[in-house]
């Protein structure tokens, strides 16, 4: 019997992953939430509040040393002491879930989160756009700093490949080891839901929330002659209220299209039956994002439209799924009209049924265990 802890912020990834753990039987699993006990939220299962850190007790390295893995799910700065110290002789498998590495990848001279009508958007103003190159390095600099005590972690699993190649080609110092997995997980139930959803409708989705990084405005830029008859969904029911605000007066401002904002906060449930009313789905994110969306719109056949050069274009295409990008888009408008045939929404349902199957997420944890 091996045993793992796994720390972790109060969130519902959490839940995600203890399903997918708790699957192989030769596990024990003990949970730790870096918490107020007053702010739990998500978590209902049992588990150990872990907050404040104390990271100088002896009694606390003895018991942490006495599993056979740590997991740390989203690596919160309040364990940079523990993992610095040296003290922690188990192996760590650090999984990210974005917020908690970019800092790693947006440094990269070749990688901009923001593309640049989003970049004079948020900072309004041209002349600190233009510094950002600038700004950019320094970050990496201070960034480096950090290097010496995420290089105390063994194993990483960011949400794709394609993070980890440019985190080592932007920090070739950087220790910890690829590992595939992710919190996704599709069992027969799942299947034959999203399988019975057929889609019904001629709207274009574009984003997936009020967040910077959706580009929203470069989308609009790039693609305005594509979408000047068309009836456009905009989601902004969760992330920056400001920004949502801001954007909402822009677009109706520099643009004359049929735009339906989302501002109500919506069930799974409710939402998938939006985008059912879709044709093409639009991610102008140059970071990997919305990947729940972009999965479901794939198995019940909505278009999806990619930048190029965003790290969600690379990992689904390295994958294989049938899906286009956004500059294809821009140079052959009727694109956006594109219906996907029975044998692409199945070859793409095959290949997402694979990739985030429960038994291959357990599979590779199995794996892991052997190893060490």
């Amino acid at each position: 019997m091996k045993r793992i802890l796994h720390i972790s912020n109060d969130d519902k990834f959490l839940c995600l992953g203890k399903k997918i753990f708790e699957s192989v039987p030769e596990l024990e699993n003990e949970y730790w939430v870096i918490a107020d006990k007053a702010e739990i939220q998500h978590i209902h299962f049992e588990h150990r509040v872990f907050y404040p850190l104390k990271e100088n007790s002896d009694d606390l390295y003895l018991k942490l040393n006495s599993y056979d893995l740590i997991c740390i799910h989203f690596l919160n700065p309040r364990l940079y002491p523990l993992i610095k110290s040296r003290k922690i002789k188990t192996k760590i498998l650090w999984i990210g879930w974005g917020g908690d590495y970019y800092w790693l990848i947006n440094t990269h001279n070749r990688f901009n989160l923001y593309l640049p009508e989003t970049t004079k958007f948020i900072y309004n103003s041209k002349w600190i756009a233009k510094l950002q190159p600038v700004l950019k390095q320094l970050k990496k600099v201070k960034g480096k700093m950090k290097l010496p005590t995420l290089n105390g972690v063994d194993y990483f699993a960011p949400v794709n490949k394609s993070e980890y190649d440019i985190i080592l080609k932007n920090h070739p110092n950087f220790r910890p080891q690829f590992v595939d997995w992710n919190y996704g997980y599709i069992n027969q139930d799942i299947i034959n839901y999203y399988a019975s959803l057929k889609r019904s409708g001629n709207k274009i989705m574009i984003g997936n929330s009020s967040t910077p990084t959706n580009n929203h405005l470069d989308v609009f830029k790039e693609l305005e002659h594509v979408l000047e008859n068309e009836s456009l969904i905009v989601p902004l029911n969760y992330g920056n209220k400001t920004y949502a605000k801001n954007l909402k007066l822009t677009l109706s401002k520099q643009y004359n299209l049929n735009l339906e904002f989302m501002d109500d906060l919506m069930s799974l449930e409710d939402f998938n039956q939006l985008l059912l009313e879709c044709k093409s789905l639009i991610i102008g994110s140059s970071r990997q994002q919305a990947m729940g969306t972009i999965i479901t719109a794939l198995y019940i056949g909505v278009n999806v439209f990619l930048f190029k050069s965003s790290l969600n274009y690379k990992f689904f295409n390295n994958l294989g799924l049938n899906f286009l990008s956004i500059e294809e888009l821009k140079e052959n408008p009727e694109l956006i009209n594109r219906e996907l045939n029975s044998e692409q929404i199945e070859k793409n349902r095959k290949i997402i049924n694979e990739i985030w199957s429960l038994e291959r997420n357990a599979n590779t944890i199995k794996e892991l265990l052997h190893k060490i």
